[in-house]
């Protein structure tokens, strides 16, 4: 199954926000991109300092146990 789906699937969202998210990421310069139709892509430090400013990892992790409760 595609990763898009499958991140869906776990996160409980819509495959579409999924890949609206990914978008954003890749013009924000937060993720790299693989190629156009190529799934994948690592977060770039710029991504990663974002991801810590806005406490992204205690929210994911709140979001995450959400889902599983």
């Amino acid at each position: 199954r595609k990763l898009s789906s499958r991140t869906a699937e776990l996160l409980g969202l819509e495959v579409s926000l999924v890949h609206t998210a990914v978008q954003v990421a890749r013009r924000n310069g937060w993720l790299t991109s693989n190629g156009a139709g190529l799934s994948g892509g690592v977060l770039t430090e710029k991504g990663n300092e974002v991801f810590l400013a806005i406490r992204g990892p205690e929210r994911l992790a709140r979001f995450i146990n959400t889902k599983e409760g």
